[in-house]
């Protein structure tokens, strides 16, 4: 479907001014959205200058680096564009979280802009005006656009990087296949998923060669795109092997996440290691303490990532069977209905602001519409092949490995696209009559809508547990200490109390509950909680240290002597279990095996203050 205003968008200056200002008004459009969703989140969400895990993450390190400290002497342990942006605008604006929200609002306007240049390049004036305005309200594009993840960057450096490769790909022009490698590789220095598209690009400059060029042709633009894209990854691959001293590319999670993903516990959605602590911090801390145990001596951080994929690759081998159905779980949750969390509760964090009533399109409507759109546009599969083929590479590489929102989120921009096109071919359809066109149009679109429908019975428990979790993080948010939270014991046991009322069997919001009992003084509700949790989750060495310091404080002294023996016994490196036992047995006269203890935990966290301050005591009592 090919407009008689626009039909290519290889210059701005195809466009008149008219059309300049159309696409003007829609980035327009797109920032005030995004504006006003942004002043609803300030008035109404307690956590709005308070992100949290990943987010939260990001916000610190751009604080190290805009103060100058710069990140610690080791390889990058994620990919480093983003918060090294964060970090330059911190420097500017100061450590501000609402600059860095507007900022990626007015970055998400961008990139709908950019998604607007895309559509009018591929199929005409009409489909790009359309792509723009939906990806303009396309609710999740709004969230994501307001917190401090990398997601925005990704969309904005990939919708980029498909605009740059098609028109050098049509143009032949050398500036512009050595700008569309410059992009390449910054959006690979943000989320090395992109490098997979590779072979899609030479793909690309082979079918848009020259007739009798063609080798020639993919070779020369080959060349600089990889010419581009090093000019970026190769510093960054400098820095890891000077102050690591591996050649690891750009970041070096890549194993511990593929295990994440691939494990006999895995879930496709949420970061899961058997035998590892909850938690992120725990979790984490575990993922390097349990090769080096098994090892028997410290690993660099290349080699963590290489024992952890050859464990995942180990399951695999061992059970095809289990990692092919958990690849096909994954597959099904990034076509579902569902913006699925893994940083904090999507919905219940949107609806904080008053304009999320306006939030009636999301991945449910463009799916369907989008791969109906795909069999419409197939005979076009020239013009359409890029996007295509980013929808195709990029989604393998999120099924390898999490599925949650914010990973599929980069192929909404190609999913917009073709639901675009569908949309304005069917409407031609109907004027011309042409019924065979509708029918596939209906049996595709349709049939995705039936696959996502079957989410459906799912639809009330996601609901319960992304609330539940939203009331879990209210309370970690009350119960952190200023400067970051306000400590409002009472507030944090309401909201842990909520969380437990709508989920009743999640582990963090009962140890919560039990935490802020123990601050309100509520030892002997306290201890009940926690001895609940340790009855739901009996291997759950954390809820288990949790009772253990509890019982102490009742002076029920031989229960949590057991309580902490059972969490080392899970969880033999866990240095707070070692320094309260051995505090504990301290207290009790049995300095021999107090001291063991609190030596272990120093040699595992030299940092434990307590833990110190009781081998002191011991080693300055009498007879030592």
């Amino acid at each position: 479907m090919v407009d008689r205003q626009a039909t290519s968008d290889s210059s701005r200056s195809r466009l008149s001014r008219r059309a300049h200002l159309i696409l003007g008004l829609i980035f327009l459009g797109a920032l005030l959205l995004r504006g006003a969703y942004l002043w609803g989140q300030a008035e109404n969400n307690p956590l709005f200058d308070h992100p949290m895990m990943d987010a939260k993450q990001h916000h610190e390190w751009a604080q190290r680096i805009a103060s100058g400290e710069g990140m610690e002497p080791r390889p990058f342990y994620r990919a480093p564009a983003y918060y090294y942006l964060l970090g330059a605008l911190y420097r500017v604006f100061g450590p501000s979280v609402a600059a860095a929200r507007l900022a990626g609002c007015l970055l998400g306007a961008a990139t709908c802009y950019l998604i607007a240049r895309l559509g009018i390049a591929l199929a005409g004036w009409r489909v790009g005006v359309l792509a723009g305005l939906v990806a303009a309200v396309y609710w999740p594009f709004i969230y994501f656009d307001a917190e401090l993840l990398s997601t925005g960057l990704e969309l904005f450096l990939d919708v980029a990087l498909l605009l740059l490769l098609l028109r050098a790909g049509r143009g032949g022009s050398l500036p512009l296949f050595l700008l569309s490698g410059l992009v390449w590789g910054l959006s690979a220095i943000t989320r090395p998923n992109i490098l997979a598209f590779a072979p899609a690009i030479v793909a690309w400059f082979w079918i848009t060669g020259p007739a009798g060029r063609r080798a020639a042709h993919t070779l020369r633009a080959t060349a600089l795109v990889c010419v581009g894209a090093a000019l970026i990854v190769l510093p960054v691959t400098a820095r890891n092997r000077v102050v690591g001293g591996e050649a690891i590319l750009i970041s070096s999670n890549g194993g511990i996440t593929f295990y994440h993903a691939n494990n006999p516990s895995a879930n496709g959605v949420a970061a899961v290691v058997p035998g590892a602590r909850p938690g992120l911090v725990g979790a984490l801390a575990d993922m390097r303490q349990i090769p080096e145990r098994e090892l028997g001596r410290a690993l660099t951080d290349g080699e963590l990532s290489d024992y952890w994929y050859a464990k995942a690759l180990a399951w695999i081998r061992s059970d095809p069977a289990a990692w092919g159905k958990l690849l096909l779980l994954k597959l099904w949750l990034f076509w579902s209905p569902f913006e699925i969390p893994n940083n904090q509760p999507i919905w219940p964090c949107a609806r904080q602001a008053w304009v999320s009533a306006l939030f009636w399109i999301g991945f449910p409507v463009v799916a369907p519409l989008a791969l109906g759109g795909m069999l419409l546009v197939r005979r076009q599969w020239r013009t359409w092949f890029l996007p295509a083929a980013f929808l195709v590479i990029y989604t393998a590489t999120v099924v390898a490995f999490l599925v949650p929102a914010r990973y599929r989120l980069p192929v909404v921009p190609v999913l917009i696209l073709f639901a675009s096109a569908g949309v304005l071919q069917v409407a031609q359809a109907v004027r011309a009559r042409g019924f065979r066109t509708i029918a596939g149009y209906v049996a595709i679109g349709g049939a995705v809508a039936l696959v996502q429908a079957t989410s459906l019975g799912g639809l009330e428990r996601f609901r319960v547990t992304t609330e539940a979790k939203w009331q879990r993080n209210l309370g970690v948010y009350y119960a952190t200490p200023p400067p970051a939270g306000p400590s409002d014991w009472a507030r944090a046991a309401e909201h842990f109390r909520e969380s437990l009322q709508l989920d009743p069997d999640h582990p963090q919001s009962r140890l919560g509950l039990g935490h802020a009992l123990v601050q309100l003084s509520e030892f002997d509700q306290a201890a009940k909680e926690y001895s609940l949790a340790v009855r739901q989750h009996p291997r759950n060495a954390e809820a288990r240290l949790h009772y253990g310091w509890t019982l102490a404080l009742l002076r029920r002294n031989q229960e949590a002597i057991e309580q902490y023996q059972a969490a080392i016994a899970l969880q033999p490196a866990y240095a707070e279990a070692h320094q309260n036992l051995g505090c504990l047995l301290g207290t009790l006269g049995r300095n021999a095996e107090a001291m063991r203890h609190l030596r272990t935990a120093l040699a595992i966290q030299p940092d434990l203050a307590r833990a110190r301050s009781c081998l002191d005591d011991l080693l300055k009592g009498p007879g030592v």
